[in-house]
């Protein structure tokens, strides 16, 4: 039943938010190299689309909030996978991708007559910090004032609100905590992070990752996709196994062949916490004369106007009429045999300090529960943490991010 489900992305014509992303770009390379497809990709910078581009795809510059774009991307295709979301600063900016750009996104879908649509939520709709025990689709959304996870919850109801009260078929999938090559949070930043810092591990790092390889993920996206009685319906995509974030850091030492990691008391990441508050409210001697200069236009005048500042700005035009269409200079050669980096296991490498909203995110004990997408879809992840490590670290000596 299941295979016959998985002929319908064969050939098929498939619109991409969000494929210049890991997760958008590993299921558009899967797409084409299992399923044969014919994608099409709404980008918004083209410079970052040199991975899906390596395909016959078809690229269409634009944003996902602009519906004549994503019409124009989305014409004659059956399927639709959601992926883009807003991680800009600016709160107001996060609300326009994740929430302004569904609404476009299902509007564009419902208006084509697409054949399903696959919209990519969160795990953390049920609250960025979970309650602890075992959760499935039918816990109650919470939330939680962080601003990507309660767009995700208003996203989230619009598309179920289009399947619900407009008859266009949405599925819903909601990975946890995703990991594997590319992924800007559970993998390149942590491994930065291990190479120049040091982290606390809350309570030993007992608390659960609930982590998910990427291809489990894609894994899911296409299974929804492709099962018509997934329309109208949401899906918690998970690993198969459980792993602590004890573990899951320590895979990551284990690549970069650190010890970086620091267990630690709920009370004395809180203290260090505040201790870093108040270390970044006091003024500084040397910062706090450029903060009034900013502040101040009127100081500002007044220094330019002086002779001392006249001069080297004088000086700095000259310089710079000189070195024009001049060669530019070789960059320095690391001497061979040097360190690239310093070790995070010395004592003098700092401690990374952890928020109070991220202090009880990694102390949750939460078991997001997969049954659900098991049943219906079909669902079987295929990498439990070594395996999906394992993937993980070939890509990390291939990127060159291990040194």
């Amino acid at each position: 039943m299941v295979e016959a489900k998985q002929q319908a992305l064969h050939g098929a014509r498939v619109f991409v938010t969000g494929g210049t992303g890991a997760i958008g770009g590993r299921l558009v390379e899967r797409l084409v190299l299992e399923r044969n497809a014919h994608v099409s990709v709404l980008a918004r910078n083209l410079s970052r689309a040199a991975r899906v581009a390596r395909f016959p795809v078809a690229l269409y510059k634009g944003e996902v909030t602009d519906p004549q774009a994503v019409r124009a991307a989305m014409r004659d295709c059956d399927f639709v996978f959601h992926c883009a979301y807003g991680n800009a600063p600016d709160p107001a900016v996060q609300r326009r991708v994740n929430v302004d750009g569904t609404h476009v996104v299902l509007d564009a879908a419902l208006q084509l007559g697409v054949r399903q649509v696959v919209h990519v939520s969160t795990c953390s709709v049920y609250g960025f910090v979970p309650p602890n025990g075992k959760i499935d689709e039918t816990a109650v959304r919470r939330r939680s004032g962080n601003v990507y996870a309660d767009t995700k919850i208003d996203a989230e109801a619009l598309a179920l609100s289009y399947a619900r009260d407009k008859g266009l078929p949405v599925a819903v999938v909601q990975p946890t905590a995703v990991y594997g090559p590319g992924l800007p949070v559970w993998t390149n930043s942590v491994l930065g992070r291990l190479k120049r810092e040091r982290m606390f591990l809350v309570e030993g790092g007992e608390g659960l990752s609930n982590a998910v390889y990427v291809d489990d993920v894609v894994d899911g996206m296409l299974l929804a996709a492709e099962c018509p009685e997934a329309a109208g319906e949401a899906f918690l995509l998970s690993g198969p196994d459980l792993p602590s974030w004890r573990e899951f850091f320590g895979a990551y030492e284990a690549m970069l062949g650190v010890r970086a990691t620091v267990p630690a008391s709920v009370d004395e990441i809180a203290a260090h916490w505040r201790a870093w508050e108040r270390e970044q409210r006091a003024p500084s001697v040397f910062l706090e004369p450029w903060r009034m200069l900013n502040e101040e236009k009127t100081v500002r005048k007044r220094i330019r106007r002086t002779r001392e500042v006249q001069y080297l700005l004088a000086a700095a035009r000259a310089m710079k009429g000189r070195l024009r269409g001049a060669p530019n200079p070789k960059p320095p050669t690391r001497r061979r045999g040097a360190p690239m980096r310093r070790d995070p296991a010395q004592e003098q490498a700092p401690l990374q300090p952890i928020s109070p909203e991220m202090l009880n995110f990694f102390r949750a004990r939460t078991h997001f529960e997969t049954g659900k997408a098991q049943r219906v879809l079909g669902y079987r992840p295929r990498y439990d943490l070594t395996r999906g490590m394992r993937m993980t670290q070939r890509w990390a000596e291939w990127a060159n991010l291990l040194k």
